[in-house]
């Protein structure tokens, strides 16, 4: 029972110390209070009001002491008694003092409090007040900071995800565009960045393995300018659309031994060589692009890339097991004709020389070219071709005659022509429409002539593009049996060209104009037999020779050929493809110029978007930059 009272007195102390102690806190914070009132007096007053104030406190709590004392003394005589009756009753009677003791405790404090001066009770009111506004004051800043903090990490993270998207989208994108080219556009207006349909169709049915095999780091190529990047796109567009193509880059200065492959080749850098599984073809800059020569300063540039119709044509000549044989008369021409002997060869043909002394042509040509001869040929050699258009019967051999510029007459060549009711004149044709002209400089002027015989033009891939000769190179031909429907004009100039003799000997003479019009500039006669039989069937086929007459030597020069703007190359590759009997195996494909208009917007429009996009929504997006930034600063 002693032990049980002595704790009960222990926690009656325990509790009038905590008390006493909360007492002294509360009067040291009203101190604190007090002195931040303005008048000095007053902060003098009530700390002496203070002091009263504790000293009463202290004479209250040891009297209050003593009658809780005596008071627990009673209680727990009362709760032993109790508890020797009934355990669960001295239980409840313990919880019933303890809330009786709490009870007095806040009475005590009650009533200590109201024993403050009013003053005391203001200040406290006031410290309060100022103690709460301090936390909320706290709790507010805290809670600004922890949003400014989230809200710039917020920020910060949806950059990065920004970044890493636009990162991740680009990886993608390149990745799709190396495995599905269908997803590569070319907004050029002449798709200068796609293979026409023509070379796509000829890859889908490709068997052999072939190799593009570019001389030179692929970073040195692509920087030769925009062609070569052209150039460059176009080979890749060859090995995505065909599995039988790939594309190699060789550095000539580190694999020096290469150049042994190909011993019969002047290798240089940016060339290209198209190796097939039993032949190749090496492709020069000048093969690949149309190099045009500025007159007025005469300096090369690049006019036009030809990179997918030189190719495709490599592709051609390296996959065709049956290639026609032209044969070149030589050691008699005035125009140098190698540029168009290798014109021929980019597009599937074989090429050989003959010369007229040698007496005899190869057995296996299938076109034979005589091509702007100076002089005239011998009657033996004229009789050998002959033969050789005749084919014992047989027929299925051809003669390109391209007429010569000088003015001379050629007695034994003529007496040929006639006998398939042909002539070249002794002058010079003239075109008198200045639609159909174009200065060239140097009096010179060019002609641009009109189809006549749609049946080659079928085979060109824009038969628009006219054939172009050069005034004074040009010669007229003239049909000697207008009734013959075996000789057809080939091309003519317009119903204003005349025709132009030389003078007469004598010092007064002078040129003769007569008008003529649509004076012809190319005339194709034929000889058809039904004789050959097919031994195996018995069948009889037509076979026929032909003699192709072009009265303009420079026509196919290297400048009108590689033009991207003319007709020239791809009118003569269907002439030699028809005749050959090859009919559209030769894939002739048009130049295509960069330079072109392709967006097709004046320059007005130009200027406008120009201003939209350099001035106007660069300033927008500062300004609404600026906007937001100022409204965030003001939140």
């Amino acid at each position: 029972m002693s032990k049980k009272k002595n704790k009960k007195s222990e926690q009656a102390e325990e509790k009038l110390a905590i008390a006493r102690s909360e007492e002294l806190a509360e009067e040291v914070d009203e101190t604190d209070v007090s002195e931040d009132t303005a008048d000095n007096t007053e902060v003098s007053q009530d700390t002496q009001n203070t002091q009263s104030t504790e000293s009463d406190i202290d004479n209250t709590s040891e009297s209050d002491l003593a009658s809780v004392k005596e008071e627990i003394s009673e209680d727990i005589l009362k709760n032993f008694e109790e508890e020797q009756e009934d355990v669960t009753e001295d239980e409840k009677s313990e919880e019933d003092t303890d809330e009786k003791s709490e009870e007095k405790d806040e009475e005590e404090k009650t009533e200590k409090s109201d024993k403050k001066p009013e003053k005391d009770k203001k200040t406290d009111d006031k410290k309060a007040a100022a103690k709460s506004a301090k936390k909320e004051a706290r709790k507010s800043r805290r809670a600004l900071k922890e949003r400014a903090f989230k809200r710039g990490w917020f920020s910060v993270f949806l950059v990065v995800l920004f970044i890493a998207a636009v990162i991740i989208v680009n990886i993608i994108a390149a990745t799709l565009n190396e495995k599905i080219p269908a997803l590569t556009f070319d907004t050029t207006g002449t798709e200068s960045f796609e293979l026409t349909q023509d070379t796509l169709d000829y890859l889908a049915n490709l068997k052999e393995d072939i190799t593009i095999i570019v001389l030179g780091e692929e970073k040195d190529f692509k920087n030769g300018g925009e062609y070569y990047i052209q150039a460059n796109t176009l080979f890749h567009e060859y090995e995505r659309n065909s599995d039988h193509i790939k594309v190699e880059y060789v550095d000539m200065s580190t694999n020096p031994t290469f150049s042994s492959k190909y011993p019969n080749e002047s290798l240089s850098y940016y060339g290209v060589i198209v190796q097939g599984e039993n032949d190749y073809k090496y492709l020069t800059e000048r093969d690949m692009f149309d190099v045009q020569i500025d007159y007025n300063t005469y300096n090369y540039y690049i006019a036009g890339s030809m990179v997918e119709e030189a190719v495709t044509s490599a592709i051609l000549y390296d996959t065709t097991a049956d290639k026609p044989k032209v044969t070149f008369v030589s050691d008699i021409n005035g125009q140098d004709y190698d540029f168009f002997k290798s014109f021929l060869e980019t597009n599937g043909f074989v090429t050989d020389e003959v010369s007229p002394a040698v007496g005899s042509i190869p057995e296996d040509t299938s076109v034979l070219v005589l091509y702007d001869p100076t002089v005239d040929l011998n009657e033996s050699f004229v009789d050998t071709i002959s033969k050789f258009l005749n084919n014992d019967g047989k027929l299925g051999k051809q003669l390109l005659y391209v007429a010569p510029s000088a003015l001379k007459e050629f007695p034994n060549i003529d007496s040929l022509l006639e006998e398939w009711g042909v002539a070249v004149e002794n002058a010079y044709a003239l075109e008198n429409d200045s639609n159909f002209t174009a200065p060239l400089g140097n009096n010179l002027y060019l002609f641009a002539a009109q189809y006549k015989d749609m049946t080659f033009t079928a085979g060109m891939k824009n038969s628009s593009l006219p054939f172009c000769v050069i005034s004074g190179f040009t010669k007229p031909i003239k049909i000697l049996d207008e009734t013959n429907t075996n000789i057809s004009s080939l091309m003519t100039l317009s119903d204003k060209s005349s025709v132009v003799y030389p003078a007469e000997s004598g010092d007064e003479a002078e040129p003769e104009q007569v008008d003529t019009p649509n004076v012809n500039l190319g005339v194709i006669s034929k000889k058809t037999s039904t004789e050959n039989t097919n031994e195996e069937t018995g069948e009889t086929s037509n076979k026929e020779s032909d003699i192709i007459v072009l009265g303009c030597s420079l026509g196919l020069d290297e400048s009108l050929l590689r033009s991207a703007v003319y007709g020239n190359s791809s009118y003569i590759i269907s002439v030699l493809n028809s005749v050959t009997g090859r009919g559209d195996v030769g894939i002739s494909i048009e130049a295509k110029s960069l330079e072109s208009e392709e967006l097709g917007i004046t320059s007005a429009q130009i200027n406008v978007l120009g201003t939209l996009f350099i001035v106007i929504l660069p300033i927008a997006v500062i300004i609404a930059g600026f906007v937001i930034f100022m409204k965030r600063r003001n939140m």
